[in-house]
């Protein structure tokens, strides 16, 4: 039995992070490590394949991507006092916010109005029944620091299906692929992000 997310098949234009405005911005400024953006695209993903609306408007005709509009309320000053609460000890001012699974639940409501939860020590069978329940998962990597989308799994398989945002890391498109048990267990970090659904 396969079991995936509302829209998981569809690509929408938001999947991938290197074609937004901050990116681009990390890149002419000449960062080295430029590629910020994993978390708010896996979260923005998550949402676009539960059915969520996440176009932002403005007055005119043009729309920034939900992606970026993410990223900055993770490291907008304004929001520090929200992201104080979510991880006491830790100076929002002196991070980026992005980095930090633990701003993404208060992140995820005020820009998108969507409900997610931090769930610590979650493994392989916890995913799998959150997806089985239609709910999605954004994962993170322990090598390289990096946030994946998950939507799928493959019961008779064991597999899961994750859209990596950064397809160079993979040398494929990053859309849809698999990961074994036993690559979550070796590479994946034990906190998770749970997406849920509209209501």
């Amino acid at each position: 039995m396969i079991y995936k997310l509302k829209n998981w098949d569809s690509r929408f234009k938001p999947w991938i992070q290197t074609d937004n405005g901050i990116e681009a911005i990390l890149r002419k400024a000449g960062v080295v490590h430029w590629l910020e953006d994993c978390g708010p695209t896996a979260a923005v993903n998550l949402l676009n394949a539960q059915g969520y609306d996440t176009q932002v408007s403005c007055s005119g005709v043009w729309h920034p991507q939900p992606e970026d509009v993410l990223a900055l309320w993770l490291n907008d000053p304004r929001n520090a006092p929200i992201e104080q609460l979510a991880l006491p000890g830790v100076d929002p001012l002196k991070v980026l916010g992005n980095e930090f699974s633990n701003y993404y639940p208060a992140a995820l409501m005020y820009v998108f109005g969507a409900r997610a939860i931090r769930i610590e020590r979650q493994g392989f069978a916890e995913v799998t029944a959150l997806l089985k329940s239609g709910v999605g998962v954004m994962i993170s990597l322990k090598n390289p620091r990096h946030f994946l989308a998950v939507g799928r799994h493959d019961e008779d398989r064991r597999v899961l299906g994750y859209r990596d945002s950064w397809p160079a890391r993979t040398g494929k498109d990053g859309f849809d692929l698999d990961m074994t048990e036993a690559e979550f267990s070796a590479n994946c970090n034990s906190v998770i992000l749970a997406v849920y659904p509209p209501e």
